[in-house]
């Protein structure tokens, strides 16, 4: 007869408190996370990098500036964007209905 009482080993994973042995485990079960992690934080930032940080000279608006600088980029990317979205919501809007090519498509009839 069970007793009531739930043993850690049977809560959930995130229920459970995380502790330096989880922790330590966590980083040894996923080696390309203990690696990345170690190349941040030893690998130091590129000199033009750090030229920028110093000198703090940030756009006021960077949309603006990435409008301006690639207008046609941008442009063919939001088109090509509305089209795929717009192609897809209307395959789901008609699919299984039977609708043919001459009848109007009615939104959620």
């Amino acid at each position: 007869m069970p007793s009531g009482r739930v043993s850690p080993a049977r809560t959930v994973p995130w229920q459970r408190p995380r502790t330096r042995d989880t922790t330590a485990r966590l980083l040894a079960r996923r080696p390309p996370l203990s690696v990345s992690m170690w190349i941040r934080l030893t690998v130091s930032e590129s000199p033009v990098f750090r030229k920028a940080l110093g000198a703090k000279s940030a756009a006021r608006m960077p949309v603006l500036d990435a409008l301006r600088a690639y207008p046609k980029e941008i442009a063919l990317a939001s088109g090509s964007f509305l089209i795929s979205l717009s192609c897809s919501y209307l395959m789901t809007e008609t699919r299984g209905r039977g609708l043919s090519a001459e009848e109007p498509v009615r939104a959620h009839s």
